[in-house]
Order: structure tokens, then sequence, then C-alpha cells
């Protein structure tokens, strides 16, 4: 569905849908007015790593997680999927119980991009 018209011009920075609710109950104690909260699920994974969203920061704009190895803090590149503002899936770059800082130093992140056509594939 589009977003409500009417509302998009009186608040054009809220986006509001219409929709339609069928509750097992037949609605039993709602009353006009009344709001919720709803979750919409895109997808759903049988099997898959995911670390929190706060972990992940972009160094020199690629995806980067820090990873203790040998008792040192690494940065690595990680290849991330879809998240759901608190986890992040990780597709590649990173195993299943490798220890890894919750909050990453964000000095890092402002690093400016080497070399900007190497990272967008452009042959050298």
């Amino acid at each position: 569905r589009m977003p409500n018209r009417f509302t998009s011009y009186t608040t054009p920075d809220i986006k509001i849908y219409d929709v339609d609710i069928n509750l097992d109950d037949g609605g039993e104690g709602l009353m006009t007015g009344m709001t919720c909260s709803a979750e919409i699920v895109i997808q759903t994974l049988a099997s898959a790593l995911y670390i929190p969203l706060q972990s992940v920061i972009r160094v020199a704009d690629r995806p980067t997680v820090y990873v203790l190895e040998e008792g040192e803090i690494a940065p690595r590149h990680v290849e991330i999927g879809y998240d759901n503002g608190d986890m992040i899936h990780i597709l590649g770059g990173l195993r299943s119980g490798e220890e890894i800082l919750s909050e990453p130093p964000l000095a890092d992140a402002s690093k400016p991009i080497e070399n900007p056509l190497a990272m967008a594939g452009a042959d050298s």
C-alpha cells in the first residue's frame, strides 16, 4: 500500500499507512483511537550469525567489527545482511564464538576512504 495521501500534505515527515487488521477475538476491548506497536517480519532465518547492531561501524566505508584475537583487539571487515534495529545478520567475515567489542572505537569511523576507485571495483 501507499502512504495515506491526506496525511502526507499535513505532516510530510511522517508516513501513515492505512491497514486492515483481523483479530481472533473480534476486537473485544478495543475502542476508537487506540494505538498499538507492530512488528513486520520481512524474513525468518532458521540459522544465522548475528551480533548487536552497535558493534558494527563503517571504517573507510566498509562494515567493520573489532575482534579479540590472541589478547589484541583487531578490526575486521564483515559482510552484513538485514538488521532489526537491535541485532544485525553477519553473512561473512566472522565465526560463531569469536569475541567482539560491543562498543567499537568511533574514532576509526572517521577515517577517510583511501582509494574510492578500488572500493568501487574499478581497475587500477
